[in-house]
């Protein structure tokens, strides 16, 4: 799910931890669960206000092919 979400790696950690030591039909909700859920709240209002750039959902290794010079023609050297 978090590939689907961008910004929301790591995120499932503190609710996933809250919910495997939950007694019976309760679930303890620690500062950093709220904190999670805060962030989920602040991600989903992002997703609202603008398109996803591909780049967020599939990170993209930096690439530079070949030699370049700092120095030269197109760096006003």
């Amino acid at each position: 799910m978090a590939l689907a979400l961008p910004g929301a790696r790591h995120l499932f950690s503190h609710m996933q931890h809250a919910l495997s030591n939950k007694l019976k039909t309760r679930v303890t909700l620690s500062r950093g669960v709220h904190d999670a859920l805060a962030d989920f709240r602040w991600i989903l209002n992002d997703l609202k206000r603008r398109p996803t750039r591909i780049a967020e959902l599939v990170p993209l290794l930096a690439a530079a092919e070949g030699h370049h010079d700092a120095s030269g023609k197109g760096a006003g050297g």
